[in-house]
C-alpha cells in the first residue's frame, strides 16, 4: 500500500492530473452522482430522480454510474435520460484504468464489495469541477442545490454528514487504518475533529458534497485506500470513513468538514419484524424508516 502512495503521489504532480483539473474548472458545472448500476439500484435511482425532478424541481445535471456493461442497458439509460435529464451515464469499466493506482486484477478481488470503491472512483472520474455524491437510496427532502450555499462548504470546499455512531479514539481497528495509509493515529485524529471533540460521530457517505477542483488530490487518495479495500475494510465500514483518511493523508486534515448536528431519525412500531442480533429472533419494536 505504501508502495502504490509513491505512484499516486508522482501523479499529482503530473501535467496530466494538472490538466484533468484545468479542466474541470473551465467547466465550472456543479452537479449531481448517483451509483445506479445492477437491478436494485435501478428502482431506488429512479425514485430518486423523479423525486429531484418532479417534486423538488432540481435542475442540477446527473452523472449516473455504474461498473459493468451488464448493470445498465442503452433503453434504461435512454429513459431515464427522456424522462429524468439531464443525464450523462458513465460505465467504469469502459474507462482506461488509472495507471497510478493498484492493479485493476488485485482491486476486482472476489470476496470484498468493489462498489466502495466504484462509488470514490465515481469522484476522480467526475467532469463536474463540484458534485454532490448521492446513494441511489438516498431522497433529498429538498433542492440539494442549496447545499453549495453552505457557508461552511464555501469556506472548506467540502460538506459530510454524520452517521448514527461514533467510534472511541482508542478503537484499536481504527487505529490500524491510519497505520495503513501512513497516518499517527491521535494527532490525525484531533485535526480531522476540529477542535469539536474526540468522539465526532463516523461519517455517513450516503450524501457528500466534494469540490473537484480544490481536492482533486483528497478524491485520488480516497480511491488509493479504498483500492486497498481487502485490507482496509477489515479496519473500517467500508468508503465512509475513509474519506476523513484521504483528507489527512492530502495534509488536509484541518479542512475536513463534517456538520456537528446528530442526523434525525423516521421510526416505525413494528410487530414481529424487529430482529434482535444476540438471538437472531424477531420482537415488536421500532424500527428504523429513515434518516
Amino acid at each position: 500500500m505504501r508502495a502504490q502512495h509513491k505512484q499516486v503521489a508522482a501523479y499529482l504532480s503530473s501535467a496530466g492530473f494538472r490538466a484533468k483539473v484545468a479542466a474541470r474548472k473551465a467547466r465550472g458545472q456543479r452537479g449531481i452522482i448517483i451509483n445506479a448500476g445492477s437491478p436494485n439500484l435501478i428502482s431506488s435511482t429512479i425514485v430518486t430522480l423523479k423525486v429531484l425532478r418532479e417534486q423538488l424541481d432540481c435542475k442540477l445535471p446527473v452523472e449516473l454510474v455504474w461498473h459493468t456493461a451488464e448493470e445498465m442497458d442503452d433503453g434504461t439509460l435512454a429513459a431515464l435520460r427522456q424522462h429524468w435529464g439531464p443525464i450523462v451515464g458513465i460505465s467504469l469499466s469502459s474507462l482506461p484504468w488509472p495507471a497510478h493506482h493498484r492493479a485493476k486484477e488485485q482491486v476486482q478481488q472476489p470476496g470484498w464489495k468493489q462498489g466502495f470503491f466504484g462509488k470514490v472512483m465515481s469522484l476522480t472520474v467526475s467532469s463536474f469541477a463540484s458534485a454532490l455524491l448521492l446513494d441511489a437510496d438516498s431522497i433529498p427532502l429538498a433542492d440539494p442545490e442549496g447545499l453549495w450555499n453552505d457557508a461552511s462548504f464555501k469556506a472548506t470546499g467540502n460538506l459530510f454528514f454524520p452517521d448514527f455512531w461514533a467510534t472511541p479514539v482508542s478503537n484499536q481497528k481504527q487505529e490500524l487504518a491510519y497505520d495503513m495509509a501512513g497516518l499517527e493515529h491521535i494527532p490525525a485524529q484531533a485535526l480531522l475533529a476540529g477542535g469539536k471533540g474526540r468522539l465526532r460521530r463516523d461519517t455517513e457517505s450516503g450524501q457528500l458534497l466534494f469540490d473537484l477542483v480544490k481536492h482533486a488530490d483528497v478524491a485520488e487518495w480516497a480511491l488509493w485506500i479504498n483500492s486497498f479495500g481487502d485490507a482496509v475494510y477489515k479496519t473500517v465500514w467500508g468508503d465512509k470513513d475513509t474519506y476523513g483518511l484521504a483528507f489527512a493523508v492530502a495534509g488536509k486534515a484541518h479542512v475536513f468538514n463534517q456538520l456537528q448536528v446528530p442526523p434525525g431519525a423516521a421510526l416505525a412500531w413494528r410487530n414481529g419484524s424487529l430482529l434482535v442480533k444476540a438471538t437472531h429472533q424477531t420482537q415488536a419494536g421500532w424500527q428504523l424508516a429513515g434518516m
